[in-house]
């Protein structure tokens, strides 16, 4: 023994956790506009409507609040990161390809 004390293991940091959390719950939420879309059948373009208005304005403020709270979490020192470098991760790819598809989406629009 070298007589010093053992370490307890470092605190998860809250906003990691929040930062991992939040693109399952909009996931869940884009997966609820859906359902609630294609329950309303002869009510033309409610669907498209419907994700529409989820994908633009939802998703991206989400994801980007996911993404900043994870890079917060990663630079509070005395805490773990895990979750914070895994919300980050996630937060980030859904985040882009959310873009890449609202971006054909428009472009689709746009087309017709």
């Amino acid at each position: 023994m070298d007589g010093t004390q053992p370490t307890a293991p470092l605190p998860q940091s809250k906003l990691g956790i929040a930062s991992f959390v939040i693109p399952f719950v909009l996931l869940g939420l884009f997966v609820v506009a859906i359902v609630l879309g294609s329950s309303r059948p002869g009510r033309p373009g409610t669907l498209e409507s419907v994700i529409g208005a989820w994908l633009l304005v939802g998703q991206p403020i989400g994801f980007l609040v996911g993404l900043v709270l994870g890079i917060v979490a990663l630079c509070r020192k005395g805490r773990r990161r895990g979750l914070a470098i895994a919300g980050v991760a996630i937060n980030g790819v859904f985040g882009l390809v959310g873009t890449l598809l609202m971006i054909a989406a428009l472009g689709s629009i746009g087309a017709h």
